[in-house]
């Protein structure tokens, strides 16, 4: 269910798609995918090169004969229109989601299960944005940039792709980074089976501040691979950053910033953030999906 891994890489497939029908595919998911979490965070060309590689992923995964005739089709039958999310309300579908009705086991990340009969198995690629201003940006690190292009290249083939989200059992995405101990996750008790994830590194690219990383724990006995333990940890390593007096500000003047860090009024402070996902960058480390709480007032909303 969580791994660092992807379950194959692009390079192994049989039948890999053309190149006419990858540009066509990301012209599509441009369309569909313009209003996500992961768009409104790292960027649209991000979000569409994710699910490209989620979609890769699947492509692998199907035998030849019960594929779709073309990559393309396949990417237009697994990301239908946005105005077809409400379909899936009331199906188990958590609201927002973009569901990839897949076989379990196919992507290494954990599998939902419609009420719907009709419904198979679902994946979880993205989230609508209904509000995107409340999501904190950030640039996505890309290991080995711009050191060595061919080992990203090698790595990136082999990170998974997909993004871990944190579902409380209510179907509300996220969980307060203060207080993230005693949230009850969806798929949250569960641990996957595979290698034990004892080390994680947490990368921050807050807007405004110089690239961090924190670093987080488990053990043999309690892996990372527990959704809750990584969620847990994971907020704490947030906090952690955020009340750091070593983080240094790219920027420094009298102009009020939108995502600076602070307990001041208008400042974000740790109360006021949500933890909402994490996305694997490397083998071994993972960036947060973050947004600040909707009753929060920016300083630059007050001027």
């Amino acid at each position: 269910m969580l791994s660092t891994h992807r379950l194959s890489s692009p390079a192994f497939l049989m039948s890999p798609p053309t190149t006419e029908e990858c540009k066509l595919s990301r012209d599509y998911l441009k369309l569909i995918l313009g209003h996500t979490i992961m768009s409104c965070i790292y960027g649209t060309d991000v979000a569409v090169e994710r699910a490209l590689r989620v979609s890769l992923c699947a492509w692998s995964a199907i035998t030849e004969s019960a594929r779709p005739e073309s990559f393309y089709e396949l990417i237009r039958s697994m990301f239908p229109p946005l105005s077809n999310l409400s379909a899936y309300q009331g199906s188990g579908v958590p609201s927002g989601a973009i569901p990839l009705f897949l076989p379990a086991g196919t992507l290494e990340a954990p599998v939902y299960h419609a009420s719907d009969l009709y419904l198979s198995a679902f994946y979880i690629v993205d989230v609508f944005a209904s509000d995107h201003t409340r999501f904190i940006p950030s640039p996505l690190f890309i290991p080995y940039q711009p050191r060595s292009s061919l080992r990203c290249r090698d790595i990136l083939e082999w990170v998974n792709p997909i993004p871990l989200w944190f579902f409380g059992e209510g179907g509300i995405l996220g969980v307060p980074i203060k207080g993230a101990n005693g949230i009850k996750l969806v798929h949250g008790l569960e641990d996957s089976i595979g290698e034990p994830i004892t080390t994680l590194k947490i990368k921050f690219g807050w807007p405004n501040y110089k690239p961090d990383e924190k670093q987080i724990r488990g053990s043999t006995k309690l892996p990372l691979n527990n959704l809750s333990r990584l969620a847990s940890l994971t907020a704490n390593a947030v906090c952690e950053y955020m009340s750091s007096k070593t983080k240094k500000v790219k920027l420094n003047n009298s102009v009020p910033q939108r995502w600076a860090i602070g307990t001041g009024a208008g400042e974000i402070s740790s109360a006021d953030v949500v933890l909402l996902g994490v996305v694997f960058v490397s083998t071994r480390a993972v960036m947060p999906l973050l947004a600040v709480r909707d009753e929060f007032i920016f300083a630059t909303d007050t001027i």
